[in-house]
């Protein structure tokens, strides 16, 4: 349902080489694995390597096997870093809208809740951050940890890099990523040196370390396409 907010992704060769007489050789091609393919296993290989309690940790680039987690002051670091190296872009919420008619992937990477509440048309859900799923000793302290702060407790998508790679096919198109507030690498609007860090930014960091490029970041998320009055479209996917 459309509707306007209130005020506010060997050769095989075949042969019967006779030393006499020689005998035409015939081959076929067979299929390599696509670029989205080979993200798929890239992704998984990058995820397995990450470390900490939830899986995400931060590898300090100048000294291997030092980690970090991604929201403390020196993960954040290197997030910020590397997006800045990576030339991560932020564009206007008119900007995601000339990207997507052009065939742009748009990806939200909010909960699965979140996104139901309202997106922008076209948007595939991509989960960063999921609901708490299973009971084991850990997530159930997980949860509790969570209520006691009155918050719904979630978990990081370990299968984020590959849904992300069936959403985009082409990798070096790119995509543009929302979150709710969008985040910026600006030290001047940040609360720290290295800018305001969103979900954005930390599933922008995970797509470049898979391979992705040229990916862009919805200015101000969807609290600020939601302020300029702009159409969000209600209810999940279909599977």
């Amino acid at each position: 349902m459309l509707t306007q907010p209130k005020m506010q992704g060997q050769a095989l060769l075949h042969s019967s080489a006779h030393a006499c007489p020689p005998q035409r050789l015939h081959s076929r091609r067979v299929s390599q694995p696509g670029r989205r393919q080979r993200l798929v296993v890239a992704a998984s290989a990058a995820r397995a390597v990450r470390t900490g309690p939830t899986g995400l940790d931060v590898t300090d680039p100048n000294q291997p096997g030092k980690t970090y987690r991604p929201t403390s002051p020196a993960g954040w670091e290197i997030i910020s870093n590397t997006l800045k190296e990576k030339k991560v872009k932020f564009i206007s919420a008119q900007e995601v809208k000339f990207a997507a008619e052009r065939g742009i992937p748009i990806i939200d990477v909010r909960p699965k809740s979140e996104y139901a509440k309202g997106h922008i048309k076209g948007a595939a859900n991509v989960q960063y951050y999921r609901l708490i799923e299973g009971w084991s000793a850990w997530k159930t302290l997980r949860r509790i940890g969570f209520t006691f702060f009155g918050v719904v407790g979630t978990e990081p998508n370990t299968d984020f890099l590959n849904q992300a790679a069936a959403v985009v096919p082409d990798a070096s198109q790119g995509a543009v990523l929302v979150c709710n507030l969008g985040g910026n690498l600006d030290p001047d609007y940040g609360p720290s040196p290295y800018g305001y860090q969103t979900r954005s930014l930390m599933a922008a960091y995970e797509l470049y370390e898979a391979g992705f490029d040229n990916l862009q970041v919805l200015k101000d998320g969807m609290g600020g396409w939601t302020r300029q009055e702009r159409a969000v479209v209600e209810g999940e996917l279909p599977e």
